[in-house]
């Protein structure tokens, strides 16, 4: 029995994310000057692939300027009703002031925030550098951190009363979070700690990265499996995983 099949050549957007590589590479390009254009993309316009070194024949997609605000190709997502992020005294490094921070034992621009996408509810404390990252709903982020080529799915619940302060204001407690470290004297928070260094990682809900930590690749290594440490290695890229506690000084 013959049925009447046609075919529609789609030209909009379209990414398998199948991979951990494929999934970061993806969020990252949403954070570059043009734009995923979701609706097809302009001949002549930048290549997303091409700004982040894909290998030469890998799929692409076309960018153009501007994104996630096109009326035409509106993007949804769950309402959380969260605030504004705050970024608090982004200047307040002396080295910043005169042109770049030496922030992780590396020379960064002086731009506090540079090619980023910053969800809803995040606290940005001084002297902290984002460059080339997209950063989750309700990240603290603390003073002097380096975050850098870094997707952080942010996370689910606010924990800490500085925190909760920064972003509510004291007539809006929330209730406390499932965990048994809360609002404790020398408890790491969840987010990104003071003086951390997280280059090109992708980092998973609810994790803890402690004072000072590095998570740089330091050894270059491609594969490693370990999730009883709270993090693996996938082509090249550090994925800490869910609820990871990675204890002050680590050196990943």
């Amino acid at each position: 029995m013959g049925y009447k099949v046609q075919a529609h050549a789609f030209q909009g957007y379209w990414e398998d994310i199948g991979t951990i590589e494929a999934f970061y590479n993806a969020n990252l390009a949403l954070a570059k000057p043009g734009k995923t254009d979701f609706r097809g993309g302009a001949e002549g316009a930048p290549h997303a692939r091409e700004t982040l070194g894909a290998p030469v024949g890998a799929p692409e997609w076309r960018v153009q300027e501007p994104y996630f605000y096109d009326k035409a190709a509106p993007i949804y997502t769950m309402s959380r009703f969260l605030p504004p992020s705050k970024v608090v005294d982004a200047e307040a490094c002396p080295q910043q002031r005169r042109g770049e921070a030496d922030v992780g034992g590396r020379r960064a621009a002086a731009d506090a925030i540079h090619d980023a996408i910053i969800g809803d509810g995040c606290v940005i404390k001084a002297g902290s550098v984002i460059k080339n990252s997209v950063i989750g709903l309700r990240t603290l982020v603390q003073e002097n951190a380096l975050i850098e080529d870094t997707l952080i799915l942010g996370a689910d619940y606010y924990e800490t009363k500085e925190a909760e302060r920064s972003v509510n204001g004291p007539a809006l407690p929330l209730p406390p979070p499932p965990q048994e470290c809360t609002f404790v004297p020398g408890c790491q928070p969840i987010g990104v700690g003071r003086g951390a260094v997280v280059r090109r990682a992708l980092v998973d809900k609810n994790v803890r990265i402690g004072d000072n930590v590095q998570i740089v690749n330091k050894a270059g290594v491609s594969e490693a499996n370990r999730e009883e440490e709270g993090f693996i290695i996938k082509d090249g890229i550090v994925v800490l995983c869910k609820n990871a506690h990675i204890k002050s000084g680590t050196v990943i």
